[in-house]
């Protein structure tokens, strides 16, 4: 199993055409777990939220992020620019995995913003539908 070494960073870029919303993630491996720094932007303002995760969640969240659950392939307009996406940087104990998740991937990009998304609301935060990156379902 492939555990934390170094900061990682998530930034997901919700669906918007003129302007998308977009959450940047920033996750420090701690002892047992890790402490999230979020920032949030978009929908009504700026949102700000520290939380700490045990071992369990930093595990499904890697895991969400290196072993997606397969899915259907959702419906939505391809190669519209409104879509958003999730640039990932994960220092891993066994590599770095560095990547860019967008529509061309669209199963994976669902599952890690399902993931990721109902983390930061379990953790306090109100985020817009907008913040998806593919128009909800």
């Amino acid at each position: 199993m492939s555990t934390l070494v170094a900061i990682a960073t998530f930034e997901v870029w919700g669906y918007g055409c003129e302007w998308k919303p977009f959450i940047r993630i920033s996750c420090e491996p701690l002892t047992g777990g890790a402490f999230l720094s979020v920032h949030a932007r978009g929908g009504g303002g700026d949102q700000h939220l520290e939380l700490l995760l045990d071992s369990g969640e930093l595990a499904a969240l890697i895991d969400a992020v290196v072993n997606p659950p397969l899915g259907p392939t959702p419906t939505f307009m391809w190669g519209n620019s409104a879509n958003g996406g999730i640039r990932v940087r994960l220092p891993l104990s066994t590599g770095a995995l560095d990547m860019n998740v967008d529509e061309g991937d669209a199963v994976r990009l669902v599952a890690m913003a399902d993931r990721i998304l109902a983390l930061l609301e379990r953790g306090g935060l109100t985020l817009d539908p907008r913040f998806h990156p593919l128009p909800q379902r």
